[in-house]
Order: structure tokens, then C-alpha cells, then sequence
């Protein structure tokens, strides 16, 4: 009985602590916040450096499976929203992800919308407005 309740205690004790999440935070968009995380861990600055290339270039429901097929990144905590633009010149898009139990977060440039295209409409979808005559 002595060890069914040892494990009963260390098991709700390991719960919370598995609930957490990431350990820390580091937002990338700090001055200096990159460079230290080159000199603490070369191998999370080589992952971020593609993560954000990346991002800049796909969209958020691309990004974490081009990741994982393209670059060989299997990033299951990445999160931003595709229909939130920050209102800057190039937009941005605030995203976040996990590695190794430090959560990251920066806004993004996205670099595919600096190039708006002009289309020319097609005949048949340009319609002339009608005249209702007949209104009560």
C-alpha cells in the first residue's frame, strides 16, 4: 500500500509539471536575442535560422510540413495565424514554436506578399450593374 501511495503522490506531483510547456520563452525580435541564441546553442540558431526562412515564404498552414519534409524538422508547436497581418511594410505575421522546451516567438516577414499582382479581370465575370425600374 506504501508504494501504490508513493506512486499515487509522485505521479500527481509529475502532471503538472508535464502540463507546463516550454521552460522558458525567448522572443527573437529583442535586440540581441538571435546572437545570444547563437553562442548559448548553435543547433537551436541553425534550426531557427531555417524555421524563419521558411515562415517567410509559406504560409502558416504550410510552413511546419514544408519544415518537416524539405528540411528534415519535425516542429509540432508551431503556431501563427495566416489572417492576422501586422500592419508594417513588409507585413508581418507573429508566430511562435518549441524546441527542446524553449518556446520562440518572433513576427515574420513575409516576404511572398511584397510583390502585389495585378490581374486583368475576365469578361465574363465583369458584369454591367442593371437599372431596376419597377421598385415600389
Amino acid at each position: 500500500m506504501r508504494h501504490a501511495a508513493a506512486l499515487a503522490v509522485a505521479l500527481s506531483l509529475a502532471t503538472p509539471a508535464a502540463l507546463a510547456g516550454p521552460s522558458r520563452e525567448v522572443n527573437l525580435d529583442r535586440p540581441g536575442a538571435l546572437d545570444a541564441v547563437a553562442d548559448a546553442n548553435p543547433a537551436h540558431y541553425a534550426k531557427i535560422l531555417v524555421i524563419l526562412e521558411v515562415s517567410q515564404m509559406e504560409s502558416c498552414e504550410h510552413a511546419a510540413q514544408v519544415l518537416k519534409t524539405k528540411e528534415g524538422l519535425a516542429i509540432n508547436a508551431m503556431r501563427c495565424d495566416s489572417f492576422t497581418l501586422l500592419t508594417s511594410f513588409p507585413p508581418k505575421r507573429h508566430m511562435t514554436f518549441v524546441l527542446d522546451e524553449v518556446r520562440y516567438t518572433s513576427n515574420v516577414a513575409q516576404v511572398q506578399l511584397l510583390q502585389p499582382k495585378v490581374l486583368p479581370a475576365e469578361k465574363s465575370f465583369v458584369q454591367p450593374l442593371t437599372v431596376l425600374r419597377n421598385l415600389p
